[in-house]
């Protein structure tokens, strides 16, 4: 394996086989034993956090070797209270939310007055009053007894991924690399995505790197940089916003080469030797090949690797012509449009501008259907039917969210184009996809769940949160205990020292805005705050609870935020952000795990994150994980609010189910009812899983 120098950015919880079939819904245990006596201690532990042992699965518990199971138990069950913010994690108030529900505006705020200026040694008194017990019927996640052929499937899911990876599921790759010596045998035909070449690459897997742009990606990924090759940044910057003093800009730094080894050397430059080692492609990011070469010394390889080293030279000579610069002194159209055609991806890309500035859209249409749609790889066909299906809708924000960030950069608006046009195109964009689908095995008869509806497909999964279930955003996902009365959300927060001061907070967005926080309101007839801790040393928590039936009688949204008040940023104090669906919110515990709906190791870069919103008129979940920049829940501008959710709210141009629906359609029989010996597309599948959806984005 080549070593890297890639930095990690967050602290994870070292991985093993039983951790890494269980975030993917498995348990892959051998037999070979009795565990009578173990297997409902360790199902009775599972459900306790929610989770349970499908009928196969426990019988493998009860047949596996006894030190196998001790494994399991010892292993999965710090990963599981890791991951959901089990532990002893204490809000400002003990009683919450009877306790402060019970407490004047007045009482509330002098309590918190004097918690700051004591600088967090004054606490509240406890709350006196014994909770209640009371049953609380809880959901589980079933856990599936597993092959070994389903484990490594696990690789090959995520290797053929035509997305980018959110960072759990890249670790995984990582894992799986290190620890299976056979793994490139699980390798698929085609790996699409980028990121994912380099990284299979710098683990000496045996895969192609196509282009001599590949490469470039591959030394870069090697050097910790970034593989979608942004434009180098400016030598300096700004000191600060108040003063026109320069200093060095430390993104330079991200973009360097590193001294690479002998071994390494040589790898780059066969995988240059060996892809198309074009020039005319080398010489559009010159710079950045002339930096490499400087590391590479490909000289003293003349011999050995003729093409790449030719290749350098004429980059360091400025020999080289680009295939832009030829295109661009094209005069004639059809000339022009077939040179451009035999680079599909850069037609696909300005199919729009084409289409805008040309007199003869027909023969643009006609090269795009005939010469180009089939050679684009899927992932850019589901985005030209996305961006064409929204093209000309009255005053959509378009935007787009660029690597690795949780907020979207707003695009110009374009030209209105004639509707004939985009429908054309995405008849076209409609047509190919049902031919590839038709040459995959067939599906038989097909049940699709109708809720498929309410999934967008996949796009930047990089910059997700880690968690139990990481969904796509704009995932709505119904609240499922109708008895409910309280949806509770919480935030859990380890502090050693006392430095880390986080805060969670509620916008009810209605014909009104009003805000449950810790500067707000902490008690109201729709919604409870359990108070802002600071100071404190060990477990932190707080939680607001929202009431369903009075919230839902004045507002239409509760958009759900975490801050980090000191200013750093939300993966510094590594907090676990959740929520419950209680029945008896003022019994039992505050935090009851079995509840726990679902939870996410918060992982921005940026100190404030919108999590989610509720959308109380359907009663349902909205993922969002995005920079609270995107929405302005500051102000009381309740159209501006309701404008910058659009993006996550509408129901999406393309969903899981129209996906489904697609290769149904061309290879398979779809049945509307859900019948014995009919496959069912179902909800749950797909909402728990990104991975799964993206099995059927081929």
């Amino acid at each position: 394996m080549l070593k890297t120098t890639c930095v990690v950015k967050f602290k994870y919880m070292k991985l093993t086989r039983n951790i890494v079939a269980l975030r993917y819904g498995w348990i892959i245990l051998s037999e070979g034993g009795r565990n009578e006596r173990l297997a409902p201690v360790i199902q009775m532990e599972l459900m306790r956090l929610g989770y349970m042992l499908d009928a196969d699965a426990y019988r493998r518990v009860k047949e596996a070797d006894e030190q196998q199971v001790l494994r399991f138990y010892t292993e999965v069950m710090p990963f599981l209270k890791e991951s959901m913010g089990d532990g002893d994690y204490r809000p400002l108030y003990d009683g919450f939310p009877q306790q402060v529900m019970s407490m004047s505006e007045e009482d509330l705020l002098m309590n918190q007055l004097v918690h700051y200026w004591s600088q967090g040694t004054f606490i509240p008194d406890s709350w006196t009053e014994q909770r209640a017990a009371a049953f609380e019927f809880p959901s589980y996640r079933m856990i599936k007894c597993g092959t070994r052929e389903d484990f490594m499937n696990i690789f090959t899911d995520l290797s053929g991924a035509n997305q980018s990876l959110t960072s759990d599921d890249k670790q995984t790759l990582e894992w799986f690399m290190e620890n299976e010596p056979d793994c490139a045998k699980w390798l698929p035909a085609e790996i699409p995505f980028k990121e994912t070449l380099c990284m299979l690459a710098a683990h000496d897997m045996p895969v192609k790197l196509k282009t001599a742009t590949d490469v470039l990606r591959f030394a870069v990924y090697l050097s910790g940089g970034d593989v979608m090759l942004p434009p180098v940044p400016p030598v300096q910057v700004r000191a600060n916003a108040w003063t026109d003093e320069m200093k060095p800009n430390p993104r330079r730094e991200l973009f360097r080469f590193r001294s690479y080894s002998r071994r390494e050397r040589k790898k780059i430059l066969q995988y240059l030797e060996d892809s198309t080692c074009d020039a005319g492609e080398m010489v559009l990011k010159a710079e950045r090949w002339k930096r490499l070469g400087e590391r590479l010394h490909p000289g003293e390889y003349r011999k050995i690797y003729p093409r790449a080293v030719a290749a350098f030279d004429s980059i360091r000579h400025n020999s080289a012509r680009s295939w832009y610069a030829r295109l661009n002194g094209v005069t004639d159209e059809k000339e022009y449009l077939g040179m451009l055609a035999e680079r599909p991806g850069e037609f696909a890309r300005r199919l729009d501008s084409l289409l805008r500035n040309t007199d003869t859209t027909d023969a643009v249409l006609s090269v795009f259907m005939k010469d180009v749609a089939g050679k684009v790889s899927g992932k850019v066909l589901y985005e030209l039917y996305i961006h064409f299906g929204r093209r000309n809708e009255p005053d959509k924000i378009r935007s787009i969210y660029i690597k690795g960030h949780r907020r979207p950069v707003e695009l110009p608006v374009l030209p209105p184009l004639e509707k004939d046009l985009t429908v054309r195109v995405q008849n076209i964009v409609h047509d190919e996809l049902l031919n590839r689908f038709s040459r995959l095995p067939s599906l038989g008869k097909v049940y699709i769940d109708e809720k498929l509806r309410d999934i967008p497909l996949p796009s930047n999964m990089r910059s997700m949160s880690s968690g139990l279930r990481v969904a796509v955003r704009g995932t709505r996902i119904p609240v499922t205990n109708e008895q409910a009365k309280v949806l509770r959300f919480y935030v859990h927060w380890k502090d050693a020292e006392g430095k880390e001061d986080l805060d969670l907070s509620a916008t009810f967005v209605g014909k009104t805005i009003e805000y449950i926080s810790w500067n707000r309101s902490q008690s109201t007839d729709y919604a409870v705050h359990s108070g802002d801790v600071r100071f404190r040393q060990g477990d932190c928590a707080e939680y607001v609870d929202v009431i369903i039936d009075k919230a839902r009688e004045r507002f239409r949204y509760v958009i759900i935020d975490v801050r980090n008040y000191e200013g750093r940023s939300m993966q510094s104090a590594h907090p676990v952000f959740g929520y419950m669906e209680r029945e008896y919110p003022e019994a039992n515990d505050i935090w009851i795990p079995s509840a726990v709906k679902n939870s996410f190791k918060l992982s921005s870069e940026e100190s404030n994150v919108i999590a989610m919103a509720v959308d109380l008129e359907t009663m349902e979940y909205i993922i969002l994980d995005i920079d609270s920049r995107s929405v302005p829940v500051s102000t009381q501008d309740v159209s501006g609010v309701t404008g910058a959710l659009r993006l996550y709210m509408d129901a999406p141009v393309l969903s899981v189910y129209d996906l489904l629906s697609w290769h149904v359609k061309a290879r398979g029989e779809q049945v509307f009812v859900q019948e014995e010996n009919v496959r069912g597309f179902m909800y749950d599948d797909f909402v728990k899983s990104y991975t799964e959806i993206l099995k059927y984005m081929i």
